[in-house]
């Protein structure tokens, strides 16, 4: 037997400003209220200039970690976060390789600049280190009072580590040192004597300057002009008033293995201003087998749509990958025998290594395609349904749930995460914001009765069963899709002030007949979109009756 499509929310004044929620999500710096967005893309260097390329990238990380070495110091950590404006700034415009080789201003610029964002990037991991040890020394939860659970995480295994090898140093400079590893050369500090970039209306016009040998003299240095052709989505934005912002030089490794050089061009993109009052909005479930489950609501908690899912069969592939690098990964132990051993057939293993780094690089990649391809449907969706929001959980200090196999690990990965900070640049775009509700009790709190619930197999087994797929109440008897109610409490989270408040009268909800007029506005989504999104049957499910398939 179905329920209603519609719900109807009364809500009461609630006061969450302690916790602070709901939290508005901005591209870039937090608090930012800028009407532009960044975007990157790869120009990829002509075959012959790829020694030369390369040549710059080994003295950007040979004087890089010089400098880093050089200045390690909790102080400059605080001041360096701290600066206002350019970080090559904060060092000077010393020549600090006059005795080795000659180097331009502009590229020392690039140089300093690179090791003090590398310097100011270790500031608050520094900060969570000294109160992880604070709490330590009082005998206090390691992680209380640490604002981000997620790298308080990583660094309380980070220092239990260093504790088996030895004493836990007070200071954090003294625990680590960090060091560039990806090349990579900055040209931000650059005013056009190191890169020029230039658009025509039909090709990017590129001249750089770049060094013969490691050691250059003055005479080494020359410049080198190449044309690139903007691909349609490219050349959309740059006619559209897009600004080209300075690139950056990098090496990356495709799929195949090659080796190529590009340079990142960013451009700042216009976006239209946000909508100051939200009529309606997407409230966003995110999961596993279900990649994101979405329901359309308004300001009241009227539910205007049906559910969406959204799934992908990528999530099967990324389990094999996963599983067969386990496979790997216990033959190189036996192949190994015992730590720091030669290995028993060197070929053999040399291959198995190969295969395992070639693994995990096709699984960074089906992660990123994953997120880009969630976050693109949930936008799109929320721009077709002309919403104001995108209402996801705060999954920040999300922590995994232990014993489900390759699904903890898949969700270990941080991918959902993810796909809230790619949904954030990309609704920007179009004037929708996102917005972050308090996830506690959306997936035990009944959006009928507000009493609590819990997981079922199906419909016809009401044992409670973590890995269920449906939602039970025994107050109510309602009965509904797991993901689907996990929906309707974000987007009731929301309308309440952004947390569920467990039973009472604001965390109740009545059904509304027919509340899309006859037709539902996503009946041509699958035309509209280039992604599989499955369509669920209008309302819920009561009872022990036969559950209907998605459409």
């Amino acid at each position: 037997m179905h329920t209603p499509c519609g719900i109807r929310i009364q809500t009461r004044p609630t006061n969450h400003k302690k916790r602070g929620y709901p939290k508005m999500m901005t591209p870039g710096k937090r608090g930012s209220s800028t009407d532009t967005i960044k975007l990157t893309y790869q120009i990829p260097l002509p075959e012959e200039l790829y020694d030369k390329a390369e040549n710059l990238l080994r003295i950007t990380k040979k004087y890089a970690n010089i400098i880093i070495a050089k200045h390690w110091t909790e102080e400059n950590i605080e001041a360096l976060d701290a600066w206002k404006g350019k970080k090559y700034k904060f060092f000077g415009d010393k020549d600090f390789a006059t005795d080795q080789c000659y180097l331009p201003s502009r590229i020392r610029r690039g140089i300093l600049e690179l090791a003090g964002e590398v310097i100011a990037s270790h500031a608050e991991r520094m900060r969570t280190y000294r109160k992880i040890l604070e709490n330590l020394k009082t005998g206090e939860e390691p992680l209380k009072g640490v604002r981000n659970i997620e790298l308080g995480r990583n660094v309380l295994r980070w220092t239990r580590n260093i504790a088996k090898k030895g004493s836990i140093p007070e200071e954090y400079t003294y625990a680590t040192v960090p060091a560039v590893k990806s090349p990579v050369f900055l040209y931000a500090p650059d005013d056009g004597q190191a890169i020029k970039v230039h658009y025509d209306g039909e090709n990017v016009n590129i001249r750089i300057k770049l060094p013969d040998n490691e050691a250059p003299g003055k005479r080494d240095w020359g410049w080198y002009s190449f044309k690139y052709r903007a691909y349609e989505r490219l050349k959309s934005l740059l006619d559209g008033g897009a600004k080209i912002k300075k690139p950056r030089l990098r090496r990356i490794r495709v799929s195949s293995g090659v080796i190529k050089y590009v340079l990142d061009i960013v451009l700042e993109v216009g976006s239209a201003s946000l909508k100051r009052r939200i009529r309606r909005f997407v409230a966003v479930d995110l999961g596993v087998r279900k990649l994101a489950t979405l329901v359309l609501m308004d300001a009241c908690g009227n539910q205007l749509s049906r559910p969406i899912f959204i799934r992908s069969p990528l999530i099967g592939k990324l389990v094999r990958i996963k599983r067969k690098i386990s496979a790997i990964q216990r033959r190189i132990a036996g192949l190994m025998g015992r730590p720091r051993c030669v290995p028993e057939r060197p070929e053999y293993y040399r291959r198995l290594r190969a295969e395992l780094v070639h693994c995990w690089r096709r699984i960074s990649k089906i992660v990123r395609q994953i997120q880009h391809h969630v976050s693109t449907v949930i936008v799109r969706l929320a721009v077709l349904f002309g919403a104001d929001a995108v209402v996801f959980e705060d999954l920040r200090s999300y922590k995994p749930p232990k014993g489900r196999k390759e699904l903890s690990w898949i969700l270990s990965t941080a991918f959902m995460r993810k796909i809230i900070e790619f949904a954030v640049y990309k609704a920007r775009k179009h004037g929708i914001c996102v917005v972050l509700v308090d996830p506690r009790r959306t997936s035990r709190c009944c959006p009928r009765c507000g009493g609590l619930g819990f997981p079922v197999r199906s419909p016809r087994d009401l044992e409670a069963c973590e890995s269920g797929g449906f939602f039970y109440c025994p107050v109510c008897g309602f009965m509904s899709d797991r993901d689907y109610v996990g929906a309707l409490n974000v987007g009731r989270a929301f309308v309440m002030g952004g947390r569920l408040v467990e039973g009472g009268e604001g965390s109740r909800y009545m059904p509304l007949p027919n509340p899309t007029g006859g037709r539902s506005p996503v009946g041509a989504l699958p035309a509209l979109c280039s992604a599989p999104v499955s369509l669920s049957p209008v309302g819920s499910w009561e009872g022990r009756g036969r559950v209907s398939e998605a459409v």
